[in-house]
């Protein structure tokens, strides 16, 4: 569960921080616009190509048509509707099929020039794979960057880290512009994530700020949440405010509150936290859908912990059966055993040890039910806590050996 995070001077399991903030998908990747220089290479191509006979004149109109939109509009493919975009990546794979690519020494160059524009129209991992068989191609520029940044993604998408990271410092070298050298070093912070370097995934996102301001927001959101996960709350609120300044999707200004707010509960400025979770509450009440849902989800769970932490016994329960609740409808299972985790430190608090018990039971089992390692670790330490408050000391040494032999280096 990634997005859980736990500060020790908190004793229930938080569900902070908020990752969704105008999130780059595959599509999202796929449709930057392909830069003028890669239209100019096609056409070129297509002119040698044409001029060995090595393709359709028809099919060289069409191609030379394309890179001529290109040119004029490089995200044009944005733009198209769905029948459009089918017919002309339909378009593309016919005159690959008619053209005697494979045998003409620039063939392998046009292949990879369509697979771009292809990638931009209609983007898929599949193409992907199939264009990284393709040996690199021995060229600079635009045609480079792009054949390597499309590797580097497919490569992140499947775990291939080595492969993601060698092919995004190549992309890198051959970015022709700020924006692009931007993106490119977003998805290195990515493969250092993934690859366990937080240190170099902040270095990326601190480097990668330009002028477009929408990136900017983008890079300080995920600088914010790196920051957050190694506990350096004050530098992790810095980062969000400034995503949040330039934040035009309410859901995203909404991610941004429940961020600071998480940074706020973290340092224990439970005021602050109840204002800001207090609006997302408000709002989020407007909107639908999973996103929406997310942050209500995460605003109701810690407003629970803030009721808890002001001894508003009665209140954090409510706030938790709410969270629980989404978290059903989501069908987050680590969210699930939180909220059954909190509720039983909850009780905990109120005294009702009998309550308190049943709920970390219930909470260790599902967790191992689901392969959750924060909840068993948490329900367990809760456990012998209880048992050793409610004087069942021969109950929690019987739990601690079994846990301690099934989960070694679980032991508190």
């Amino acid at each position: 569960m990634p997005y859980i995070s736990i500060n020790r001077a908190i004793p229930e399991l938080t569900m902070g921080p908020c990752r969704d903030f105008g999130e780059l998908s595959l599509e999202d990747f796929a449709r930057l616009p392909i830069h003028t220089g890669v239209a100019t290479h096609i056409k070129c191509l297509v002119e040698k190509l044409r001029a060995d006979n090595a393709i359709l004149p028809e099919d060289a109109d069409h191609v030379q048509e394309l890179a001529n939109t290109l040119a004029i509009a490089p995200g044009y493919a944005r733009f198209l509707s769905d029948d459009k975009k089918r017919h002309e990546a339909r378009q593309l794979y016919d005159i690959v099929r008619r053209s005697s690519l494979s045998h003409h020494p620039l063939g392998r160059d046009l292949m990879l020039a369509f697979g771009i524009v292809l990638f931009s129209i209609d983007p898929s991992e599949r193409l992907v794979s199939s264009l990284s068989r393709l040996e690199s191609p021995e060229m600079s520029g635009p045609l480079a960057y792009e054949y390597h940044a499309m590797l580097a993604l497919n490569f992140l998408l499947i775990g291939s880290l080595d492969k993601a990271a060698s092919n995004a410092n190549i992309a890198l070298g051959e970015a022709p512009d700020d924006e692009r050298q931007a993106y490119i070093k977003m998805l290195q912070a990515c493969i250092s994530l993934r690859s366990g370097d937080p240190g170099f995934a902040v270095e990326c996102l601190d480097d990668s700020l330009n002028g477009n301001e929408r990136l900017n927001a983008l890079i300080s959101f995920y600088a914010g949440i790196v920051r957050f996960e190694h506990s350096e709350y004050d530098s992790a609120l810095r980062c969000f405010e400034a995503a949040g300044a330039s934040a035009k999707d309410i859901l995203d200004a909404l991610a941004v509150r429940c961020n600071v707010g998480a940074c706020a509960v973290s340092m224990g400025d439970m005021e602050s936290g109840e204002k800001e979770f207090d609006t997302v509450g408000r709002m989020v009440s407007k909107k639908n859908g999973p996103r929406a849902l997310r942050r209500k989800l995460l605003a109701d769970s810690y407003m629970g912990i803030i009721s808890r932490a002001r001894g508003e016994y009665s209140g954090a329960e409510k706030y938790y059966k709410k969270a629980l609740k989404e978290c059903l409808e989501l069908n987050d299972k680590g969210g699930i055993a939180n909220q059954l985790g909190n509720m039983g430190v909850l009780y905990l608090y109120t005294g009702d040890h009998p309550m308190a018990l049943r709920l970390f039971n219930t909470c260790l089992l599902y967790s191992e039910r689901i392969d959750y390692r924060e909840g068993i670790r948490f329900s367990y330490a809760n456990l012998c806590v209880a048992l050793a408050e409610t004087g069942q000391a021969s109950e929690a040494r019987k739990l601690k050996e079994l846990y301690s032999s099934r989960y070694p280096g679980l032991d508190i």
